[in-house]
């Protein structure tokens, strides 16, 4: 049964980690706040910074979890901070323990959450409006579902609203005021959170190169974790790196590019969120789940058949059935000169036929 919709209401929402879910998650923003609800958000710490670039996020409550499970005091302090303020809704769209305990401490009648099919690590004991979203298999639709209590209306292709620090913007200005990009201006990110997704050198290298070939000069991206790996490709293929940024200069960097090659990762999607035309690269993960289904973004599998692949319906983020795979030939089997050549001859009603 859905609730009654009221104006001026207070919302939290928690979604705490990582950042690839963290912005799958703020599909629900938009609907909330146009139907005129105060929203605060819990995240991990690491990740504040990252809501301050969506103004529809009013407060943020940022935890750090490692200090909270290390004394008794820290976990005091925090259930104290989340029963400040009385909410008329809780949502916890990441349906882990940790999660559902945030939600149960905060002070609401309303208690939303994934129902068993959905929640882990019985998450779903915390909730009074479980909701049951078993065949609905991406994440943006999944997201939107918990919407389904109170009576709003939601798209799965909504226009985020996204502010990014003046600051930024001049400093991607200033770092490439003298970059010749060739034909277009197009930023490659090899890397994700998980190395069976990220490409291999061989096939980044052709890409590169290939790219070059063809008058683009790329800039490749890295994480904290692929600087130097980075250098060393860079040096290799004689492209350009990116700047060093925080989670807000990121946004700033993306947006500076008019096209985006990236595997299945946090930056990828924020190149959607921006409408980049944007190249997606997926081997272990389910691109019907995880892609933004959208005609800016053009999805791929690579030619490899891997024989351990789920039958589908596949409704997990995972389409392989080895998530420790040590020889993750579905990214191995990658042609570069191929994925070069599908930015160059864009053809969106082809990928509008295909979805």
């Amino acid at each position: 049964m859905s609730l009654p919709l009221q104006q001026n209401k207070k919302a939290l929402v928690v979604r705490m980690s990582s950042l690839g879910d963290i912005l799958h998650s703020m599909v629900i923003a938009g609907p909330l706040k146009e139907a005129g609800y105060h929203i605060t958000w819990v995240v991990e710490s690491r990740f504040e910074s990252v809501l301050s670039v969506f103004p529809d996020v009013d407060e943020v409550i940022a935890i750090d979890l490692k200090k909270t499970v290390s004394s008794f005091k820290n976990f005091l302090n925090v259930r104290s901070l989340l029963r400040k303020g009385i909410y008329d809704i809780v949502i916890d769209i990441q349906g882990l323990m940790k999660s559902a305990l945030v939600t149960f401490f905060a002070r609401s009648k309303v208690k939303i959450g994934f129902s068993f099919s959905n929640a882990r690590e019985l998450s779903y004991f915390f909730y009074n409006h479980k909701i049951e979203v078993s065949h609905l298999p991406n994440i943006l639709d999944k997201n939107l579902k918990l919407l389904s209590a109170l009576n709003i209306s939601t798209v799965s292709s909504p226009n985020y609203r996204i502010r990014i620090d003046e600051a930024h913007k001049a400093k991607m200005e200033g770092f490439f005021y003298f970059a010749d990009f060739g034909l277009k201006k197009v930023l490659v990110n090899p890397w994700a959170g998980f190395y069976t997704k990220e490409l291999t050198e061989a096939v980044l290298l052709d890409l590169l190169k290939e790219l070059k070939n063809k008058g683009i000069n790329p800039v490749l991206m890295y994480g904290p974790n692929e600087k130097e790996k980075a250098e060393i490709i860079a040096k290799k293929a004689a492209v350009r790196l990116q700047p060093q940024t925080d989670f807000n200069e990121l946004f700033a960097l993306i947006d500076y590019f008019e096209e985006y090659i990236g595997c299945d990762s946090g930056p990828s999607f924020i190149a959607s969120m921006l409408g980049k035309k944007t190249i997606l690269l997926f081997g272990p993960t389910n691109a019907r789940r995880q892609a933004p289904l959208v005609p800016h973004v053009k999805v791929f599998y690579s030619d490899y058949d891997c024989p351990i692949i789920k039958k589908e319906p596949i409704l997990s983020p995972y389409r392989c059935k080895n998530k420790q795979c040590k020889d993750p030939l579905c990214m191995k089997s990658y042609d570069g000169k191929k994925i070069a050549k599908s930015l160059l001859t864009w053809n969106e009603k082809e990928y509008n036929d295909r979805h």
